[in-house]
């Protein structure tokens, strides 16, 4: 896809275009740690199961519900508690692996909304439009309750540190510690000035720009 022009790049995204709240050569240093073991598309992929684990498991819930015919106490209720108890486990940082797993497979699968009408369809025929409506009214609830709860977090954040820390960033930052567990590097995620150097991160930015260049191309990364 040519060179990457680094002076242009303000933001970054993640391979399902989430943007990452962090400076570059920050974010890419920490990233250039766990190369070549874990490259920078794998570990925001990594980033992307984490934030989208609690979603996926929430598809999973639906299919296994509608596939019981379930009552709808029963698939309200599990559609909105198991998605929100992961999610509270995600902002104190605590993973399941397996959720992580499920949510990398899910954020792999290019048609979502496809998927999204399946599991509806599969639901109408299985148990009607009440199981339905139930299920879709669950993760409405969980989604209100989600923004409730993740910009409370967010604002005690900022008063406590003058950082604006998102709920994806926390993610990138979670994932980073996840696979430098496994590569037996530090998680402790300051980095120094010589760490800072171009020359330590640029090459991670051009792996991670030759394997998403759509991402590049249509983002712009300004």
């Amino acid at each position: 896809m040519g060179v990457v022009n680094f002076d242009y790049l303000m933001t970054i995204y993640s391979p399902t275009g989430i943007p990452i709240n962090f400076p570059i050569d920050y974010a890419f240093t920490l990233l250039a740690r766990l190369s070549p073991r874990y490259s920078p598309h794998r570990v925001l992929k990594i980033a992307d199961g984490m934030d989208k684990g609690p979603e996926s498991v929430s598809y999973l819930i639906g299919f296994i519900t509608f596939s019981l015919h379930c009552s709808l106490p029963i698939i309200f209720t599990l559609s909105l508690i198991i998605p929100g108890v992961i999610r509270l486990a995600g902002i104190n940082s605590k993973y399941i692996n397996e959720v992580v797993y499920l949510g990398v497979l899910f954020t792999s699968i290019g048609k979502l909304g496809l998927l999204t009408i399946g599991l509806l369809v599969f639901g109408f025929h299985s148990v009607g439009w009440q199981g339905v409506t139930a299920f879709v009214f669950a993760r409405l609830v969980g989604s209100i309750l989600n923004i409730i709860v993740e910009s409370q977090e967010r604002l005690n954040i900022y008063k406590l540190s003058g950082i604006d820390y998102g709920e994806f960033d926390r993610c990138f930052v979670d994932a980073y510690r996840f696979c430098a567990n496994r590569v037996g590097v530090t998680l402790d995620i300051s980095v120094s000035d010589e760490e800072l150097e171009k020359s330590i991160w640029q090459f991670v930015v051009s792996d991670y720009a030759r394997k998403n260049p759509v991402l590049f191309e249509m983002k712009k990364f300004d």
